[in-house]
């Protein structure tokens, strides 16, 4: 073991870890290395030997699991889970407009059992504690409450079937089950007088789980192709109709994958901020850099750009192969498909000077994060190499021009032109 996991371990962070260290493999950085040696086929395996194979997160997350100490991601996983807060309990409380009425609901259709009931004087409105096989219930007739009335509560049970036959028998042709998505088990909607619903879902843990073990790795596994062949993030409804169902658990699967949730509400804000012909119209589409040292700035510009999520652009060109590059680029997709590139070629004519970027022409880049811990990290990784660092992390949000956050490093490239990593929240450029 290698790592030391953090006082406070967060899942998200864990996931965005085995995901850099999967691009950090896939642009051939040994730094990854001693990591994937905890898996047993490269135990004894030179670096070279290692950043020849084929390596898919599913197995990164394994190995980063292996190097904090257990026996797997499943292990690491559950170990993180188990020290979040746990709720043991829940009540619900319903508002109601007739005493009466709920009664006749509730417990004479229903089943449920009056434990207590309580009025502040005779004549007053009630509150009503209910339970039915070990679910409990409040009712409330104040007006407060009763004003509220029109809430939902989803009830996981065992059985269903023998519920509906006993509500049936009561009120016949009242209690129907359905199929609905996203994970498309049994359930039964029971709606009160005053517009409050209880579903009943026969979803049982056991069950759950079980169709969670047969579909969800083949869900992985599709949406980790797709990765790897430098396509997107699909959507929960393209690895449903790939795989099968339920819609359900492709969400969940999808919410493993970094970024995912960025990508989500980007389609959903798309209508609003993409504009009619495409969603990258009018964004850069490539930015070309001419350096001093091309084999100096690759280094600089891959471990920043892989981090990023970029992926290295191989050409046939023999300008483009190492040992002795001339040129090297890197590309991220727009949520339209096309793409951003960033070029580095060989500068042809030698000025004597770093880059000033005080006189006319470009001052700086910026390239967005999604969190502090990313912003961090990046500097780490770049401080590793020994990159120059003009200005350490640090919040510049509340200052003019910045926005309620703006966390923010900045870097000096190898010819000294200024490169900035930030997360921003309430900031327009």
């Amino acid at each position: 073991m290698t790592r030391t996991l953090p006082a406070k371990p967060s899942l998200d962070y864990l996931k965005h870890e085995a995901k850099s260290i999967h691009k950090h493999f896939k642009a051939k950085m040994p730094d990854v290395c001693d990591t994937l040696r905890h898996l047993a086929r490269f135990t004894d395996r030179s670096n070279v030997e290692i950043l020849a194979e084929e390596v898919k997160l599913l197995e990164v997350q394994q190995a980063l699991a292996v190097d904090y100490g257990f026996l797997s991601w499943k292990d690491l996983k559950a170990h993180v889970e188990s020290r979040l807060p746990r709720i043991s309990r829940t009540v619900p409380a319903f508002g109601i407009t007739s005493y009466e009425q709920a009664v006749a609901h509730y417990i004479d259709w229903l089943g449920f059992k009056l434990e207590w009931e309580w009025r502040e004087a005779p004549g007053q409105p009630v509150i009503m504690a209910l339970s039915l096989h070990g679910f409990e219930l409040m009712l409330n007739e104040h007006e407060s409450a009763a004003a509220s009335a029109g809430a939902n509560v989803h009830l996981n049970v065992t059985n269903l079937a023998v519920l509906a036959e006993e509500w049936n028998a009561r009120r016949p042709g009242s209690a129907k089950i359905q199929i609905e998505p996203p994970y498309e088990f049994p359930d039964l909607p029971i709606t009160d007088p005053f517009g409050n619903t209880l579903v009943f879902e026969d979803n049982d843990k056991e069950t759950m789980d079980a169709r969670q073990e047969a579909v969800a790795p083949k869900m992985r596994e599709y949406i980790q192709q797709l990765l790897d062949a430098g396509n997107g993030l699909p959507t929960p409804e393209q690895v449903r109709d790939e795989v099968g169902p339920p819609l359900g658990i492709a969400i969940e699967v999808l919410n493993e994958f970094p970024g995912y949730r960025e990508a989500f509400e980007a389609r959903q804000n798309s209508s609003e901020h993409a504009s009619p012909a495409s969603a990258s119209r009018g964004l850069p589409s490539h930015l070309d850099l001419s350096v001093s040292d091309i084999s100096a700035s690759i280094t600089f510009y891959n471990i920043l750009l892989v981090e990023l999520g970029f992926q290295r652009f191989r050409a046939d060109d023999k300008a483009w192969q190492e040992p002795d590059p001339s040129r090297a680029a890197w590309t991220i997709k727009y949520r339209d498909g096309r793409a951003f590139g960033i070029d580095l070629r060989l500068a042809v004519k030698d000025v004597g000077k770093s880059y000033d970027r005080l006189s006319p022409g470009p001052h700086h880049l910026a390239f967005n994060v999604d969190s502090d811990d990313e912003v961090e990290k990046i500097h780490q990784a770049m401080t590793n190499v020994g990159t120059k660092v003009l200005d350490l992390p640090h919040n510049y949000g509340g200052q003019a021009g910045y926005g309620g956050h703006y966390c923010a490093v900045f870097f000096a490239d190898p010819d000294g032109f200024k490169v900035e990593v930030v997360h921003a929240i309430g900031f327009e450029a």
